[in-house]
């Protein structure tokens, strides 16, 4: 059985080219993951109010606002950091999307090898789903860490 884990998604509600929201395809790749979070919270930058996404007994999502104070990227991550209640926390990056195991490999690697914070190299590509390049260090889209 897995610890409960939180997805934390800072956004700026942008648009893609498709017009669509990077929020919402960045919702939908958590929404198909092999080991489904326990919630997902979504800090907005400007920091105007959080949203948090979790998983009903249907394994809807359900969804709650919140206000936030500050502006900016990382003022919009703390506090949706601070409204998260799991014990494990995992980024992703509004105009990133997960691969549909990234979160039960991002867990079992912590598992395996008894470590409070694990990464992943990330494969970036375009619109078009065009290879560009690996990151080897990547952002925070590929980290899961304990809170301590």
């Amino acid at each position: 059985m897995s610890e409960s884990i939180s997805v934390i998604i800072p956004s700026a509600l942008r648009q893609a080219p498709d017009g669509e929201l990077w929020l919402v395809k960045a919702l939908r790749s958590v929404a198909a993951q092999t080991l489904p979070p326990t919630e997902v919270i979504i800090g907005l930058d400007p920091g105007e109010c959080w949203i948090n996404v979790s998983s009903g007994p249907d394994g809807q999502l359900n969804t709650a606002v919140g206000n936030g104070r500050i502006k900016g990227h990382q003022a919009a991550c703390n506090a949706a950091v601070q409204a998260s209640a799991s014990p494990l926390i995992c980024f992703l990056e509004d105009d990133d999307i997960y691969e549909s195991k990234h979160l039960q490999y991002l867990y079992e690697a912590m598992q395996r090898h008894k470590v409070d914070f694990v990464s992943m190299s990330q494969q970036q590509v375009d619109f078009d789903d065009k290879d560009l390049c690996v990151f080897d260090f990547p952002t925070c889209s590929g980290w899961l860490l304990r809170r301590k």
